[in-house]
């Protein structure tokens, strides 16, 4: 038996995860490095500053007077002097742990009640006596014996600052090895993925241009043409719309969960209040900027690089298929049903090529769901002729007007019967339609007799032919009597695998691709909050090069 080989879709989006992941640690560590060698040159004047700030110490010590009412002038420049040198370390410490910084507020303190006492003439008190007189109030504090003892502590602290110098020059050495390598062993690792995901995306994208190649020519005049930032600001949006969804989720929630837990009804309202208000913003972003984030129609054609499936309805329908909620969702998580019952039959259908219909001549803005192609009104049969010959798939939802019986008369006389699919309408049935669908067959259906059937709203059954033209009728549940937990689009997608696979074509879990695709767009739309984090770090690594 000979071996397997890795599906090129799977491996498309494998090369394109794992080389989105470590092009994005490749970043974050490129800019940790950034920071690291901006401390290591902030740090390269420290060892000169330190030994400046320890003789400017010793002077002072050496220039220092017991008591006396005022400072000398030696006394104030040997402080100026170490007032400068512990503002020069100071800027130069890099953000973080320091132990450098900590010894100068140390000696910065002891100095500070150095001067205290030469300007006060008065000896400080003890801050263990402090601690003391809460326990006895009313006694008098002691002081210490000998104010020198400041000067001591203080040239005893800086005379630490040239090794705590040292060492922290040691961590960002290291630190700058570590993120170096770390940096280069990513994008070394990055590369073979990336060059993988190019060269799988070019060769699908070449392969679509070339089946979508003549109806392309022919949709490029009606399509419209949007900036080239439209799609990005809007797919921004709506990742942002995402971020916002789920985290008013979260809080209200967290706001239930807290009602149950006892916690403070003002804490409780405020998680409720802002969860609402962030779950029903995100939703009407999502609402808005979904559609308008779409692959440019062409694009995705070009995009699919494989043969496309054509969904083929009547635009009376399209006002149906834009209906909401046909996957219940419990408590806030309805906020999050928004998907459209074309967007989740798109989604099943995308299991065999990308979805493409052919769109409204007057819509301005194409709804979720199948991609939408515009044709002039004298060229348009011949555009749908060759994309039934193109596609791999031709699905007709049944209905009402000449124009949809004209599409499917013409697949049935020029189109492989294992290629059509039939999709009726839900009760109550269009007058005279499962008669017309048998007019226009070798033999009649038995439509009539299943749709009664069905208790779906949207779809009453799914309609396949062999070779012959002989129809396979599956109706779409639930069925009488059936005690179903699927929802309608589940259901429909589970009458579709069922027709499929009666005519020899078998494929599984089509009704999962509906939640696999949200959590995909939902994944997508979370690199957000990475990008925002590299932003955030960036801007603060140049606020620091800035200082």
């Amino acid at each position: 038996m000979g071996r397997k080989s890795i599906p090129e879709g799977f491996a498309l989006r494998a090369s394109a995860f794992i080389a989105c992941n470590l092009l994005y640690l490749a970043a974050h560590f490129l800019l940790s490095w950034s920071g690291s060698l901006h401390e290591q040159r902030m740090l390269q004047d420290a060892p000169r500053q330190a030994q400046e700030l320890i003789s400017a110490a010793a002077r002072l010590r050496s220039v220092a007077h017991p008591a006396g009412p005022a400072l000398t002038q030696p006394e104030r420049t040997a402080l100026r002097d170490i007032d400068a040198e512990t503002r020069s370390l100071q800027h130069a410490a890099p953000p973080g742990h320091y132990r450098a910084t900590l010894s100068l507020e140390l000696a910065t303190e002891s100095l500070e009640q150095w001067r205290s006492y030469r300007r006060t003439g008065s000896l400080p008190k003890d801050p263990w006596a402090e601690q003391a007189s809460d326990r006895c109030p009313g006694k008098a504090l002691p002081t210490r014996a000998d104010p020198a003892c400041d000067l001591v502590t203080a040239e005893t602290y800086l005379r630490d600052v040239p090794s705590d110098v040292a060492g922290e020059r040691r961590r960002t050495a290291a630190d700058v090895t570590r993120k170096r390598g770390a940096f280069l062993t990513c994008g070394a690792a990055a590369l073979p993925f990336t060059a993988s995901w190019v060269l799988l995306a070019r060769r699908r994208r070449r392969r679509g241009v070339q089946i979508a190649s003549d109806v392309v020519r022919m949709a490029r005049e009606l399509t419209p043409v949007r900036p080239w930032w439209y799609r990005s600001l809007h797919g921004l949006l709506t990742g942002v719309g995402y971020v916002l969804l789920l985290t008013g989720i979260f809080g209200g929630t967290a706001a239930v969960t807290a009602w149950s837990l006892g916690i403070n009804i003002g804490v409780r309202a405020l998680l409720l209040v802002g969860g609402l208000t962030l779950a029903v913003s995100g939703s009407v972003l999502l609402r808005h900027c979904r559609p308008r984030a779409r692959v440019d129609p062409i694009r995705a054609l070009a995009r699919g690089g494989q043969a496309p499936v054509l969904y083929l309805r009547s635009f009376v329908d399209d006002e149906e298929a834009a209906l909401t909620g046909d996957i219940p969702l419990p408590g806030m998580l309805q906020f999050a049903g928004f998907e459209t019952r074309e967007e989740l039959f798109a989604t099943v259908l995308g299991a065999f090529g990308p979805v493409v219909a052919v769109g409204r001549p007057d819509e301005r803005l194409p709804p979720m769901g199948a991609v939408r192609l515009y044709f002039p009104s004298d060229t348009w049969q011949s555009a749908v002729a060759q994309l039934m010959e193109q596609s791999r798939l031709v699905v007709i939802r049944l209905g009402e007007g000449e124009q949809l019986w004209w599409e499917f008369d013409h697949a049935v006389r020029h189109v492989p019967p294992q290629k059509v699919l039939a999709l009726l309408p839900g009760r109550p049935l269009p007058t005279g339609l499962t008669e017309r669908l048998d007019a226009s067959l070798p033999a009649p259906s038995g439509a009539a007799d299943a749709v009664h059937l069905s208790g779906n709203g949207w779809a009453s059954a799914v309609v396949s032919f062999d070779a012959h033209w002989r129809a396979q009728v599956c109706p779409v549940g639930p069925l009488p009597g059936e005690k179903s937990h699927l929802s309608p689009a589940h259901e429909v997608a589970k009458a579709l695998q069922l027709a499929l696979a009666a005519v020899g074509v078998r494929r599984r879990g089509l009704g999962y691709r509906m939640n696999t695709a949200r959590l995909a767009r939902m994944g997508k739309a979370f690199l957000v909050i990475p990008l925002l984090a590299l932003v955030v770090h960036a801007g603060m690594l140049i606020s620091e090069l800035r200082r």
